[in-house]
């Protein structure tokens, strides 16, 4: 508010002291003193009662205007309701800081008011939701909390019945459509009685478990041949798509690497596998489909490298 005022800037730096004798703080010391009693002085001279200021200026302002709606060519009036008008302008900003402030102090008393209203109304409500007293299904009444919830209790499992244990209801038998059989060194009619039995179909001795081949050996390059084949039909797909490079690499990031890295964990894949996937994954990078056009600017083990190694 006080900087509304084109004198209050020079009436601060006037106070700062240029006595060399005086220590840092003591410097300071002073200019808060001095500052305070001139910023004072400023307040007791133009920002008195401002609401009456303002009402008085309103009223001026007022008049002026009612005078040249009489006489509108006047000049000496022209003159005079400007400056009331200047006026007037000058001090309402000055009077809106002060409301302002006024409301801030009074939202802030409403505010703890408000506070304790609802915590009061939140207790109430706890209270009056409490059930202190029941009737059971033979119309007896029952109080106490413990009592109430056993009541309670009672009625739910009237209502909705008892707890079955459907796990001896049911019984487990295998899926014949997802299980197969495998048979080594066994002859032809010992096969048929098994299959026979058990009602499975046969299937071929590298078997699937969540996608992945169960061997006990190392996997070869034919065997591998799903991840590749996986992994170029994802490609092929999103070469269909408009995808920008750094959509691309997210896309190499999160899916073909996390499929890649699940195939790793579980088997040693060959070398030639994971240099066709190399292959394919730079192909795509930089050109946007699977299949090899023309070398990349880049090499393909640059850019597995690092970002610290400016991978």
């Amino acid at each position: 508010m006080w900087l509304r005022d084109s004198s209050s800037l020079s009436l601060v730096r006037s106070m700062l002291t240029t006595n060399t004798q005086l220590g840092p703080y003591q410097r300071l010391n002073v200019f808060l003193r001095n500052t305070k009693t001139t910023l004072l002085k400023l307040n007791r001279c133009q920002f008195v009662d401002l609401k009456y200021q303002q009402s008085n200026a309103r009223a001026e302002l007022e008049k002026y205007q009612n005078l040249l709606l009489v006489d509108p060519y006047n000049s000496n009036l022209q003159q005079r309701e400007k400056e009331a008008r200047d006026k007037y302008i000058k001090i309402l900003p000055s009077v809106i800081d002060i409301i302002r402030q006024q409301c801030k102090a009074e939202w802030t008393a409403y505010g703890d008011e408000c506070t304790k209203y609802f915590f009061v109304k939140s207790k109430q409500r706890k209270t009056a939701t409490y059930i202190f007293e029941l009737q059971d299904a033979q119309g007896q009444l029952k109080q106490g909390f413990p009592v109430v919830a056993t009541t309670m209790q009672y009625y739910h499992k009237g209502l909705l019945g008892e707890q079955r244990n459907y796990r001896r209801q049911i019984d487990p038998k295998v899926n014949q459509t997802k299980s197969q059989i495998v048979f080594r060194g066994c002859n032809s009619t010992l096969q048929n009685q098994c299959l026979e039995i058990t009602g499975f179909q046969e299937g071929p001795l590298l078997m699937k478990y969540l996608g992945v081949l169960i061997t006990a050996s190392r996997l070869s390059k034919l065997e591998c041949r799903a991840l590749i084949e996986k992994i170029l039909g994802k490609i092929r797909l999103w070469a269909t798509k408009s995808i920008f490079f750094a959509g691309r690499a997210q896309l190499l990031n999160s899916v073909v690497f996390g499929m890649y890295n699940y195939w790793a964990t579980i088997f040693i894949l060959p070398q030639e596998v994971i240099d066709q996937m190399n292959q394919m994954c730079g192909n795509y990078l930089w050109r946007g489909m699977a299949d090899f056009q023309r070398s990349p600017f880049i090499s393909w083990s640059i850019t597995c490298t690092p970002r610290k190694y400016r991978g």
